[in-house]
């Protein structure tokens, strides 16, 4: 068992996101501007240095092999936070959608192995085939994945997970399959941010960076919505207020803990009025 109270300085205080956007928006590109050493679970077939090489952050890529081991090395980066020796001071899961369909790959060589050791397969037919009862199996193990990258973020670690874009009950979403995985998401993530506005080139080919909105923008009388309803989670005012802010994840956590600590500081001067006040009845 864990236990913790609201006397932690805000700066040690992990924060969990999830960013989600179109293919190609720059999510992967963004994860340069995090605060270094970063570790970056690649989850694609592509290779994030193509984006990332000219970036002068340090850097290290993690391709697992299988959900067994990603879980193992979670949990050894926990037990390492834990004990205030885990080197890393970022950690993204890039990404979330192309993650499950690698853990639903993993189960479908897994159905295909008891089928051949029960005589029962039939070949290329079932190679990449699953039963429904797996489908529940799947959104369970990615559940319990986030829930890892969840718990190290609480050891004072910036964790940020990628998604593509997809819809959800009517609502642009995180593109993840079922509906046990996309209800929970609410759950594991602190801030929920769409890019609303990609990664692209301007005129003369400048860049121009992606943008990232954490909160839709005011709503007209009688309506939940500005625009298109998206899935969004914002636990901090300033960045709700800031609308669309640029796609740079150490001024979007700068902002963060700069209100965090405005909070913690002004709780804890109302906490010392409180105990002057007591001693002197």
């Amino acid at each position: 068992m864990r236990t913790y109270d609201n006397t932690t300085p805000p700066e040690e205080v992990g924060t969990c996101i999830l960013a989600y956007g179109k293919t190609g928006c720059g999510k992967t590109r963004s994860l340069g501007t995090a605060p270094d050493p970063i570790y970056i679970t690649n989850t694609e077939d592509k290779d994030p240095r193509n984006v990332l090489v000219g970036c002068p952050k340090k850097i290290f890529y993690f391709e697992f092999d299988n959900f067994n081991e990603q879980g193992d090395n979670v949990n050894q980066w926990i037990t390492a936070a834990r004990e205030g020796k885990f080197p890393a001071k970022t950690v993204s899961m890039d990404g979330l959608t192309f993650g499950q369909i690698k853990m639903n790959q993993e189960m479908e060589d897994d159905r295909y192995l008891i089928k051949l050791g029960t005589g029962k397969s039939r070949g290329l037919i079932d190679r990449a085939a699953i039963e429904e009862k797996d489908w529940g199996t799947g959104n369970k193990l990615l559940i319990r994945m986030m829930g890892l990258y969840k718990t190290l973020s609480k050891m004072g670690v910036l964790v940020i997970f990628t998604a593509t874009e997809g819809m959800f009950q009517g609502e642009i979403a995180p593109a993840v399959s079922g509906k046990q995985v996309p209800s929970a998401l609410h759950g594991f993530f602190d801030f929920i941010g769409r890019i609303d506005n990609g990664f692209h080139y301007g005129e003369n080919f400048v860049p121009i960076p992606a943008t990232i909105r954490f909160e839709p923008p005011p709503a007209k009388k009688d309506e939940i919505y500005a625009g298109e309803p998206f899935m969004h989670r914002c636990t901090g005012e300033k960045l709700a207020r800031a609308g669309s802010v640029p796609l740079h994840w150490g001024k979007i956590l700068g902002m963060i803990k700069e209100e965090q600590r405005e909070l913690w500081e002004k709780a804890g001067r109302e906490m010392k009025t409180e105990v002057s006040r007591t001693d002197d009845g």
